[in-house]
């Protein structure tokens, strides 16, 4: 019995030496200084800010579509969705991370991720790009009511940087 034990807490602290890696892999250093904006104005959209070593435009205007899924529960949602350029500063293959966004709906709470349903146009699903390309697409969030969106970009250890979005449609 005391066997087992010992194995169950090997176990045990591989998965968390594991879950620890996962969560600081990835890419290396990364910061969230804006580029475009004084460090005290707000990130709205038509910003571009430096995000892990990833240059990220917001396009001026908000667009919305419909999750089609007959197997989600969101099927028949209205989505809204942001055009956004992202750009590869890294001297590496590099990607938006998708666990490094958060999006919170006008009511402040975090709203669940859709990317999957839209992973030929958001850009948390285009996949790796080579130094100094772009990506263009949208990032995509559930619509729950008319009022301020944020778009929360956070690294473990690192500062995050929000982009407020206001949404009236």
């Amino acid at each position: 019995m005391k066997r087992l034990a010992k194995i169950g807490c090997l176990i045990v602290a591989a998965c968390i030496s594991i879950c620890a890696l996962s969560a600081c892999g990835g890419s290396s250093s990364g910061s969230g200084s804006s580029s475009s904006a004084a460090s005290n104005s707000k990130l709205t959209l038509g910003s571009t800010f430096e995000f892990d070593k990833l240059e990220i435009t917001f396009g001026d205007a908000i667009e919305t579509d419909t999750l089609h899924n007959q197997f989600s529960e969101y099927d028949g949602e209205t989505v809204i969705k942001i055009p956004v350029s992202i750009t590869n500063k890294k001297d590496e293959t590099h990607s938006l991370n998708m666990f490094y966004l958060k999006v919170f709906g006008s009511k402040g709470t975090e709203l669940h991720d859709i990317s999957s349903y839209f992973m030929e146009e958001d850009v948390r699903c285009m996949g790796e790009m080579r130094t100094g390309a772009t990506q263009n697409g949208y990032l995509t969030a559930l619509y729950d009511g008319n009022g301020e969106y944020v778009f929360e970009f956070a690294k473990p250890a690192s500062s995050k940087t929000e982009v407020f979005v206001p949404v009236a449609l």
